[in-house]
């Protein structure tokens, strides 16, 4: 089953349970082949909150990020700087509140 990009989806776990509503951000094609990005974004919470530790944050990519950031590398907010940022990491990272590109997308429900 294919995903419709832009149309709300429920997120589910692999139990099933409800996390969350949210606007699907890539197909399921995009979803198998992808390693890392937003796969929707949420429009409203379902599941109680501290049901898991908050880890946001804590990935390779993010924590590369983070260095780079603190070396001066990248901007305040994780902008690109030109001449300073690596050109790998331009070419590689995607910045899906900045770059216009297809995110990604965790669909299990169409709602509607």
């Amino acid at each position: 089953m294919t995903s419709i990009i832009h149309a709300p989806d429920f997120l589910t776990r692999v139990l099933g349970e409800a996390i969350a509503i949210g606007i699907a951000q890539m197909s399921t094609v995009e979803l198998a082949t992808c390693d890392h990005g937003v796969v929707a974004k949420v429009k409203r919470c379902i599941m109680e909150r501290d049901t898991y530790p908050r880890r946001w944050g804590l990935g390779p990519k993010a924590m590369e990020k983070k260095k780079m950031i603190k070396d001066g590398k990248l901007g305040k907010h994780g902008e690109k700087i030109e001449g300073l940022t690596p050109k790998e990491w331009s070419k590689d990272y995607v910045d899906y509140t900045r770059d216009k590109v297809r995110g990604s997308l965790l669909h299990i429900a169409t709602v509607g």
